[in-house]
């Protein structure tokens, strides 16, 4: 189960590093079954997981976990424990397309 777990965070890390890049961050993936994500400058509200939960992607972000909410920006948790294999390449292709439409973007200071 370790190497099917691992394969499927490689699947996604590869998949995230290919399609975005260095504006994406990852940590957290040698913990278990989920991902922490950071998109470079987006931030994600309620209407981010209400885009999610329209399409059947369960999202959570990071400050869900939180006591209080961080200033660095919002991180996506990403779980891939339950996901199957085939459908990670569709449910990110579908994640970046949400990010791209409904995540703010954070205001930058002059």
């Amino acid at each position: 189960m370790k190497r099917r777990y691992r394969a499927r965070l490689d699947a996604i890390l590869a998949i995230l590093g290919t399609r975005y890049g260095d504006r994406v961050r990852t940590g957290g993936g040698e913990t278990g079954f989920h991902l922490h994500v950071r998109f470079g400058g987006r931030r994600f509200g309620p209407r981010f997981a209400d885009a999610c939960s329209a399409e059947g992607l369960r999202i959570s972000t990071e400050d869900e976990f939180r006591a209080e909410p961080s200033s660095d920006g919002d991180a996506l948790v990403i779980g891939y424990g339950n996901v199957a294999d085939e459908e990670l390449d569709e449910g990110l292709e579908l994640l970046g397309a949400l990010v791209e439409r409904n995540a703010g973007r954070e205001s930058r200071s002059p």
